[in-house]
């Protein structure tokens, strides 16, 4: 056994030997195969258009009970709400051939960070820039238009019972009540009032709502009437009660609104600096090492096929392999 084993070294050694001395011999068609990988890669990397990708991040706040879903804002972005118009900008300008935006558009979201990316990739940079945020804002506002989050149904539910409050009359016929009934239907309106915008929160009803403030406002009425007996008192309780109504209207939906504002962070894009993967380095690289891979394994296939036919035992096959070819 130990005898045995330093031929085996040897051969084996001789083995590397010859690979090394067929490369060596070879080593032209190594070279010419790696100058056609370079030369496909240049060619391919010249003629390959360039294409940037701007990303727009919409930044989830935590807030279970008021928060936007991130699931919910993904398939808002996803939908047709947002590619359509999308295509038709991009086909407008030129800078789509189909309906189509594979490989255009794409939405990313990551539920641990939760961050929403709005990808957009066109041949130049300020162009992919300005898409995707145009995209971003009507995500945004596609958001608040329908209520994907408990604010935003709050809001658009205030907003309906602006457009139904009665129109208010003028304060001209209610000079003769004295400033000390004036004052004190203010108050009392003022109550009412507040009353019916804490119905209107808590109600998920919008004819609800208005029923309700059509009540508070009939009982007002009544209310005065048994205290004065004068219809000026109930029309300018009316008249007082519809614009303190008015004004909490308003100042619940400013701060509904700057609520809204911190539960999505948005973070414009950026103007891309660099053009997307992979570069011309990267591609004349994979070029060079293709060419090279190629040349190498030609070479060592052909230094096979010479030993081959060299060897007497294989002599008989070759020749008949070379008869059958010729026949």
């Amino acid at each position: 056994m130990n005898n045995h084993s330093p031929e085996h070294h040897d051969n084996d050694e001789i083995s590397l030997l010859d690979l090394a001395t067929a490369l060596v011999v070879q080593r032209r068609t190594i070279l010419g195969c790696l100058f056609a990988g370079l030369l496909l890669a240049s060619g391919y990397a010249w003629l390959k258009p360039p294409s940037y990708s701007a990303t727009a991040t919409l930044i989830m706040r935590d807030n279970a009970n008021a928060g936007v879903s991130g699931l919910a804002l993904q398939s808002l972005a996803q939908s047709t709400l947002i590619k359509q118009p999308l295509a038709a900008s991009l086909q407008q300008a030129g800078l789509l051939n189909a309906e189509a935006l594979e490989g255009v558009y794409s939405v990313s979201f990551s539920a641990k960070d939760g961050q929403l990316q709005l990808t957009v990739r066109l041949p130049q940079a300020a162009q992919a820039q300005r898409y995707a945020n145009q995209v971003q804002q009507e995500v945004l506002l596609q958001t608040k238009a329908r209520g994907l989050s408990a604010t935003s149904n709050d809001i658009i539910k205030l907003r309906q019972v602006q457009t139904q409050n009665l129109a208010r009359p003028s304060t001209s016929g209610f000079v003769a009540l004295p400033a000390g009934d004036r004052q004190l239907i203010d108050s009392f309106a003022q109550i009412n009032a507040k009353l019916a915008l804490n119905g209107i929160m808590r109600s998920s009803n919008t004819q609800d709502t208005q029923q309700m403030q059509d009540e508070l406002a009939l009982f007002a009425r009544s209310v005065a009437r048994q205290h004065t007996g004068s219809s000026q008192f109930a029309t300018y309780f009316q008249h007082s009660y519809q614009q303190a109504l008015a004004s909490l209207l308003d100042n619940q939906i400013q701060l509904l609104e700057q609520q809204q504002q911190r539960e999505i962070l948005a973070l414009e894009a950026p103007l891309p600096q660099k053009q997307d993967k992979p570069g011309h380095s990267l591609i004349l690289m994979l070029g060079a090492l293709g060419g090279l891979f190629c040349g190498v394994l030609l070479a060592l296939t052909r230094h096979a096929l010479l030993t081959s036919r060299a060897n007497p035992a294989n002599r008989e096959r070759w020749e008949a392999l070379h008869r059958a070819w010729r026949s």
